[in-house]
């Protein structure tokens, strides 16, 4: 639960003993959890909320299901059905994009490297930031609330 952590931090939120409104997100990897806990000698959780539909899954599924589009496009249509049935290919890619992914929040883009994602095909792509923000768009704003 996210206000767990909020409980974990209460040295750093409390050293004045200042009464603080802490807003705690947990975006899991299949869920985002939401709590708002008010501070002054005790912690009070006024609300949580979650969704099962918001989590880094998605994001990486978006960004999986972008990279076949561009190797796909990049190459034959008659790989489209071959990959996306081929497990190792599928979970190199999850794992490329899943890595690329934790570049953008300090990098402008990142680079999405396969040696040899299908039939000894090597494959390689930029995904920018603003890119990835707009095909995650609405998971971002789903997360706002």
């Amino acid at each position: 639960m996210p206000w767990s952590r909020g409980r974990r931090h209460r040295v750093r939120l409390n050293k004045k003993g200042d009464k603080r409104n802490v807003l705690i997100f947990d975006l899991g990897s299949k869920t985002l959890d939401v709590s708002l806990i008010i501070e002054n000698d005790v912690f009070k959780v006024k609300a949580t909320a979650g969704g099962t539909h918001l989590g880094v899954e998605g994001f990486d599924n978006r960004l999986v299901e972008i990279t076949v589009r561009n190797f796909v496009h990049g190459y034959k249509y008659k790989h489209r059905e071959a990959i996306t049935e081929n497990q190792r290919a599928h979970r190199c890619l999850r794992i490329a994009c899943g890595c690329g992914k934790r570049t953008l929040p300090s990098a402008a883009q990142a680079y999405i490297e396969i040696n040899a994602l299908y039939d000894g095909i090597a494959f390689n792509a930029t995904v920018t930031r603003v890119r990835f923000e707009d095909i995650c768009g609405d998971y971002f704003d789903g997360s706002r609330g």
